[in-house]
Parts: C-alpha cells; sequence; structure tokens
C-alpha cells in the first residue's frame, strides 16, 4: 500500500506545481492574471486570463511578469523588522 501511495504523491506535487497562475504587471500599474506561464512571440506577450480568454499584450507595456505570490509592489517601499 505505502509503495504504491508514494508515487502517487509525487506525481501530485509534481503535476500540482505546473499549473500556477502568474500575475502581468503592465507599466501602468495594473496587475493581470494568467492561468499559467505567458508565452512571448513577435513582440507580444500570449496568455489565457482569469475568465478562460486568450489574451495578449504588447511586450513594452509589460513591467514584470511573476508567479502570482512572488510580484513585487512597488508602493510597498523599504520594511524596517
Amino acid at each position: 500500500m505505502t509503495k504504491s501511495l508514494l508515487p502517487i504523491l509525487a506525481g501530485f506535487f509534481l503535476l500540482a506545481g505546473c499549473a500556477r497562475n502568474y500575475t502581468i504587471v503592465k507599466t501602468s500599474g495594473e496587475h493581470v492574471t494568467a492561468h499559467g506561464k505567458p508565452k512571448y512571440a513577435n513582440g507580444y506577450y500570449y496568455y489565457t486570463d482569469a475568465t478562460g480568454h486568450k489574451t495578449r499584450v504588447f511586450a513594452s507595456r509589460v513591467r514584470e511578469i511573476a508567479p502570482a505570490n512572488m510580484v513585487s509592489d512597488p508602493a510597498a517601499g523599504f520594511q524596517t523588522k
């Protein structure tokens, strides 16, 4: 039982890491949530938005693309302890 459970759990954790949401921060400050990592081609970033529509954004309009939990907030400033 435990021998078959370990590979199943390992596969689950590997697959769960692949389907992550990314946040695209535009130069205007707007945050857009994308399902999966955006793809770059011909000067545009192509992505699937939160509603499931395939969309693109011009690359010069993008300031940052990062996983949703790692996006920096430029308004936060320095944090002291």
